[in-house]
């Protein structure tokens, strides 16, 4: 079946070749810099007193993995934006996925946090992990065997786990919503839902690829015969830089934590984000 035509104008094809650029450098810078975090970190920084410890610097895996996810995520984006014929709405999909597994990764490395309370958020997560392969899987060796070591390791570490909270750390579900509202500091200035990052999030959360409603926002009419779904790239290379912003900020707190120079990653990945 051949791809259904669209249309785009000379200044939005500039721009999608503008995000493209961007998306492809702060991913490298992304790379870069995430593997400096472990291998030059400062000395007494909080990574460097928890790395390679259990259950200490399991924040650390799982904020790690999580941004290299998300930029994963743009990377496919890159490749869908490059064929020939650009998809309507794949766009949101692949965007959602970078934006929800950054914005896990800052609730892992959120600065505001204690020691103590950064690591009680690694310990539910692994329990969280620990449960999704039991219920999938079912009581396997392997899973009954995790299950103890991770039971030993925390109680060793002076850490106990009830009912999903660790020192009244409760991981956020599926879907991140309000990790997404705390991060997105600016509303799309279209639209009036009344919440910091309301419409943004409720377009990359299945709405603009599953509910009318949200496509039609971009329809056009380019014949007098009949409208069409225009490929709205302002929205999606809206949403793709809110998406940036998360993964950048994932980033730029993990650089914090590591004792490095946050000011030079802000400096470099800023303007990436911003497209300026």
């Amino acid at each position: 079946m051949s791809a259904l035509p669209v249309v785009t104008s000379p200044e939005e094809r500039a721009a999608l070749i503008k995000a493209r650029s961007d998306v492809l450098a702060l991913i490298g810078a992304t790379d870069t810099m995430l593997g400096r975090c472990i291998t030059e970190q400062a000395s007494t920084s909080e990574v460097d007193t928890c790395l390679l410890k259990n259950p200490e610097g399991w924040w650390l895996t799982y904020s790690h993995s999580s941004l290299f996810v998300a930029a994963d995520h743009l990377s496919a984006l890159l490749a869908i934006w490059a064929a020939p014929a650009i998809p309507h709405s794949a766009g949101y999909t692949v965007i959602r996925g970078a934006a929800e597994a950054a914005a896990r990764a800052c609730w892992f490395v959120d600065p505001s946090l204690a020691s103590r309370e950064r690591i009680a958020r690694g310990i539910v997560e692994r329990a969280y992990d620990l449960g999704q392969m039991r219920r999938f899987v079912g009581e396997t060796e392997q899973v009954r065997q995790g299950r103890t070591v991770f039971d030993t390791t925390i109680a060793r570490a002076g850490f106990a786990l009830d009912r999903g909270t660790c020192e009244n750390q409760k991981r956020p579900g599926p879907g991140v919503t309000s990790l997404m509202h705390w991060l997105l500091s600016a509303p799309i200035t279209s639209g009036s839902t009344g919440t910091i990052g309301g419409l943004t999030y409720a377009l990359l959360s299945g709405y603009a690829h599953a509910e009318t409603w949200a496509t039609l926002m971009d329809v056009e009419r380019v014949d007098p015969r009949m409208g069409v779904l225009a490929l709205n790239i302002p929205r999606q290379i809206q949403l793709l830089r809110l998406a940036m912003r998360v993964l950048h900020t994932g980033v730029c707190w993990t650089v914090q934590l590591a004792g490095l120079d946050v000011d030079a990653w802000k400096n470099h990945a800023v303007p990436l984000v911003l497209g300026t």
